[in-house]
């Protein structure tokens, strides 16, 4: 078996993360403490496929375009391969999430998050709320609250009298 380079399928994803990114190239063991780094900041650990096979969920990106995207098989200490990943902007291709808009937020004490839940190869999801100005179509950096290991029912209830989200 040889196992050289980088690929990376797919090879582009929506701004807001989330896009699973299967990656190819070096030869895997599930020894590895694998880590993809993405736009030269953030780092996730990658879950071992195959010894031909890794894949990433990307985070939020904060940017458009072509970013790079670096794998170390050291648990970050080096990376070692490299490629790019293309960044699109959320207009171009919207998520397969649904939720009340914030202006209706302020109205209410709760409202229903909603997904496919086949679409997502995982038994728990975290969930990131952010800001997004969809006048400048961009997503502020950092999340206003996140809930950890939610299990994958594909759907949600988030109650803000016992939750602590800050809408702004």
């Amino acid at each position: 078996m040889t196992c050289v380079g980088l690929s990376l399928s797919p090879r582009s994803g929506i701004e807001l993360g989330g896009t699973k990114v299967f990656i190819g190239g070096p030869c895997y063991s599930p020894d590895y403490e694998t880590v993809c780094r993405f736009n030269n900041t953030h780092e996730i650990a990658a879950v071992y496929v195959s010894p031909e096979i890794v894949y990433c969920v990307t985070p939020p990106l904060y940017v458009v375009g072509r970013i790079p995207v670096e794998l170390s098989l050291d648990g970050g200490t080096t990376f070692n391969f490299s490629s790019t990943f293309r960044s699109i902007p959320v207009e171009r291709n919207p998520p397969d999430v649904q939720g009340m808009e914030v202006e209706r937020w302020a109205n209410s004490t709760s409202t229903i998050l909603s997904w496919n839940p086949n679409a997502i190869n995982a038994t728990h999801v975290d969930i990131d709320i952010s800001q997004f100005d969809d006048q400048q179509f961009l997503l502020h950096q950092g999340s206003l609250t996140s809930f950890k290991n939610v299990p994958n029912t594909g759907i949600y209830n988030l109650d803000y009298s016992k939750e602590n989200v800050l809408l702004q």
